[in-house]
């Protein structure tokens, strides 16, 4: 039966009956893992003489020191401080340091050109930047006088430190001056003050057909994304994941929340050229990717077969072909007829063993995001041993919406809605979606906010989609 929303849009289809998920914080979250797990390496970081280890407790004392530095920089909550950074620690210390005492971070991708680091630092009226580099530094220096909000450049570099710019340490330093005075349990006060529906961040949309939107995300926007994937995708302290799609990006930052909630180790990868050799050196059990990266592991592995001599390409040939014949009677709940399955038993130890080996040998399923999932491609990793959990979702929805189970992969669709989700289908095909992961709205924009959500909660994703 037809149901008509507030805004006038006729939904034909509806899916996700709404299961609560409890209100919180980032900062609840945060404190929650610190005290449940206490891991002497909750972070690993690549470092010249090997992976270095970082413990709960060393990351606990550096946020609070990081936060009360904010707030003695006369940052107060609600302000906007901006991370400008590829993947590494660092990131999350700023980040999370901006959660704990209320202060709303403004994450800018790693690649932009200083053009539109300027628009977005001026639009979301930063008064800080987190800068990684000498080359993020340098982009803020030429557009740091056109930013009348900018107060302070903090560099996570020692050496990049001068007149103008502090350095994490100076931050630190900062931070340990405010505790002096105030106590040691000022940071706890500070980020007990933070309330669910707090602003917790704005990040800027691609822009590609207009200028960027702030899209306004609520700490509990995340906490709820966060509490929900993981009533679905088991992960605990023993996995260990690889971080490399940028933490600018909402997949992987509302999935490393995740792994940081469920006690996970997280390995930071700073650029996608290093993902192949860390694949092999972290051995992660758990990852989240866009198709891209899937695409770039399944061209690597048939070049590699290609390059082989003749009698190997026929065993590799052989080997795609009894993976997909497997995968696909697994996928329709049927069960491999013997001679298949030993037929797929041998091949796992000539050939998917060593494409396992080359990621890692130890994944228990990657997440896939961001694009359309090519359904052969799922199929080829499934009967590899690989699974691939393809979701759906945007930035405005914190992301995710809808994704594929572990038990129950069906390629070609995103899944079922994730719990406290509900999803329709509206008269033109288009998808709509509403809960607690559903945006605040666009960054004083209110005529594009009030374009796309509806007075009674319902997103129009702009997408066109089915329920089946």
């Amino acid at each position: 039966m037809a149901e008509t929303t507030a805004g006038g849009t006729r939904i034909v289809k509806r899916a996700g009956a709404p299961a609560p998920i409890p209100e919180g914080t980032i900062p609840e979250l945060f404190f929650d893992a610190v005290a449940r797990y206490d891991k002497a390496d909750a972070w690993r970081v690549r470092r010249p003489g090997g992976w270095e280890s970082l413990s709960h407790r060393w990351i606990a004392e550096e946020v609070r020191r990081c936060a009360l530095g904010l707030r003695a920089l006369g940052l107060a909550p609600g302000d906007r401080a901006a991370i400008l950074s590829e993947n590494r620690p660092e990131w999350h210390l700023a980040d999370f340091a901006c959660a704990t005492s209320g202060v709303v971070s403004v994450p800018l991708y790693a690649t932009l050109p200083a053009a539109q680091i300027e628009f977005m630092l001026r639009d979301s009226g930063a008064r800080l930047v987190f800068v990684s580099t000498a080359e993020q530094l340098e982009k803020v220096q030429t557009l740091r006088r056109a930013c009348a909000d900018l107060a302070h450049v903090v560099a996570f570099e020692p050496e990049l430190g001068g007149r103008d710019v502090l350095t994490l340490d100076d931050l630190r330093d900062r931070g340990d001056a405010a505790l002096a005075g105030a106590g040691a349990d000022r940071h706890r006060a500070l980020a007990g003050s933070v309330r669910p529906h707090d602003l917790l961040t704005i990040l800027y949309t691609s822009g590609t057909t207009g200028r960027p939107k702030g899209v306004m995300l609520t700490h509990n926007n995340l906490v709820s994304n966060v509490r929900a994937s993981l009533e679905i995708l088991p992960v605990g302290p023993t996995d260990v994941a690889l971080s490399f799609l940028p933490l600018s990006h909402i997949l992987e930052r509302m999935v490393d929340y995740a792994f940081f909630s469920a006690g996970v180790t997280i390995a930071y990868c700073e650029s996608f050229q290093r993902v192949g050799d860390y694949l092999a050196e972290v051995r992660p059990t758990v990852a989240a990717a866009v198709p891209r990266v899937y695409e770039k592991v399944y061209a690597a592995v048939h070049e590699r077969a290609a390059a082989a001599g003749a009698a190997r390409r026929r065993l590799f040939a052989w080997a795609v072909r009894v993976a997909r014949a497997w995968a696909e009677a697994r996928l329709a709940g049927r069960r491999a007829n013997p001679a298949l399955a030993l037929q797929h038993a041998l091949a796992d130890r000539l050939v998917y063993a060593k494409v396992r080996a080359r990621m890692g040998g130890r994944v228990r399923y990657f997440l896939s995001g961001g694009a359309p999932l090519d359904p052969a491609l799922g199929i080829f990793f499934f009967g590899l041993g690989v699974r691939i959990l393809e979701g759906y979702g945007l930035t405005e929805t914190s992301p995710v919406i809808a994704v594929n189970r572990p038990d129950r992969i069906r390629f070609g669709t995103v899944g079922p809605p994730i719990p406290g989700v509900e999803v329709a289908i509206a008269e033109d095909g288009e998808i709509l979606t509403r809960g607690p992961h559903v945006m605040k709205g666009y960054y004083g924009l209110p005529e594009e906010t009030a374009a796309v959500l509806e007075p009674d909660g319902w997103f129009h994703t702009g997408d066109v989609g089915d329920l089946d």
